[in-house]
């Protein structure tokens, strides 16, 4: 059996297409999935959260990612964003989306306004991979240094506690 010159270059190149496309899609399923064993919550956010358990009533909502929002609200008792039991959340797919954009956004005013809108004291924000709903990010912490709106209540390092501003005058 001879094989013509288009079956040989298709036997050639498709295996090598293949796994091309193969090699590629599992550099990328790595990387996604690099960041699920990376640690959810570092010891200095835990430091934090103590913090927040001693200097906050059970009536203060507390901002942070999922892994860290869950950690507070077992430790502390208090209310979360996004968290908690999910099946009777108000609006959590909104409550995700919101909460990613705080973290997302260079913007002080824009994340002020998401905390204000509630109900925010305090916001935990930690210097490690953050997933608030719907995808990891790096939190742009820069924004929480506008002292108009926050105000750096504790500091662990790489755990930081900021109190959101109440009322806005502007």
């Amino acid at each position: 059996m001879r094989l013509e010159a288009w079956q040989v270059i298709a036997l050639l190149v498709i295996p090598s297409v293949i796994a091309y496309v193969g090699f590629d899609d599992f550099k990328k399923a790595q990387g996604e999935g690099l960041q699920w064993v990376n640690p959810l919550v570092i010891p200095e956010e835990v430091q934090a959260i103590q913090w927040i358990k001693n200097h906050s009533s059970e009536n203060d909502v507390i901002l942070s990612d999922i892994y860290g929002t869950e950690t507070v609200m077992s430790l502390t008792n208090r209310r979360g964003v996004i968290g908690g039991d999910w099946s009777i959340s108000n609006n959590s797919v909104t409550r995700m989306r919101n909460a990613t954009d705080f973290f997302k956004t260079n913007d002080s005013l824009e994340a002020y306004k998401i905390a204000r809108r509630y109900g925010v004291r305090y916001a935990l924000v930690v210097e490690r991979q953050m997933h608030a709903g719907f995808e990891w990010l790096t939190p742009n912490n820069k924004k929480f240094e506008d002292k108009q709106y926050f105000t750096k209540a504790f500091d662990a390092g790489k755990a930081k506690v900021y109190e959101i501003k109440y009322p806005y005058a502007g």
